[in-house]
This record gives structure tokens, C-alpha cells and sequence, in this order.
């Protein structure tokens, strides 16, 4: 993994680059007076104030607002600057999503089959 210079965004600091998606980087951060980690999405905003981008980050922003679950992604926290936008969100220390895509079919559809018993005797 890619080290990053420390920057400071209000109480918030890049530690290190997590990896690169289709819409900025993910970076490893703290947060002043806490002690766990978050992940951090850095969008820049010439390419985020795109219409076509702009809708789906809203989306994405309203979407994980209004969940609250064990098994979701919780966004913490949202920062503005100038040049960018950053998404803090809770750090799940377990891999990328493209790790998982290597996954077959049929691990998937256990998996799935599992979690949908877990979720119907729990009434989520």
C-alpha cells in the first residue's frame, strides 16, 4: 500500500492510501480525540460536480445517512474543501470489494442463502 503524506483536513488526518476507485482515492484516517480508524473517500470536485457524478454522490450520501446497520458501512462523517470532497466512513479492516469479486458463484449464493436466514430470524 501507497503511504501518504499526513494531511490535515479539519480534525481529520490521511494516514495512508487504501486504494483507487472509479470516483477518488480511499485513504486510512483518524480522526482528532478518537481512537479507532475510518475510511476515507477523497473525491475531487471538478470531477464530482459533474452532473452525472453529482446525482450519484448524492444518492450514495442520502443512502448511507439512513442506514444503520451491523453488516453496513457507516458513513461517519462528511468534509468540504475547496478542491475536494471526503466521505469518512467506518473502517472495515477485512479486505476490498475486489477481493471478493474473485469469489465463485457458488460461494456467493452460500453466503447469500446464509446471510438472508440470519437477517429473517433477526426481522432486519
Amino acid at each position: 500500500m501507497k503511504k501518504a503524506t499526513k494531511i490535515m483536513i479539519d480534525d481529520l488526518t490521511l494516514l495512508k492510501m487504501l486504494g483507487k476507485g472509479s470516483y477518488g482515492e480511499v485513504f486510512l484516517t483518524s480522526k482528532k480525540g478518537k481512537s479507532e480508524l475510518f475510511a476515507t473517500k477523497k473525491m475531487d470536485r471538478k470531477y464530482a460536480d459533474q452532473p452525472n457524478v453529482s446525482k450519484y454522490l448524492k444518492n450514495e450520501i442520502s443512502i448511507l445517512r439512513e442506514l444503520d446497520h451491523v453488516n453496513i458501512v457507516k458513513l461517519e462523517d462528511i468534509k468540504i474543501t475547496k478542491n475536494h470532497y471526503y466521505l469518512v466512513m467506518e473502517y472495515c479492516n477485512g479486505g476490498t470489494l475486489s477481493m471478493f469479486k474473485k469469489i465463485s458463484t457458488a460461494v456467493w449464493s452460500t453466503l447469500f442463502r446464509r446471510n438472508c436466514s440470519i437477517f429473517n430470524e433477526t426481522n432486519c
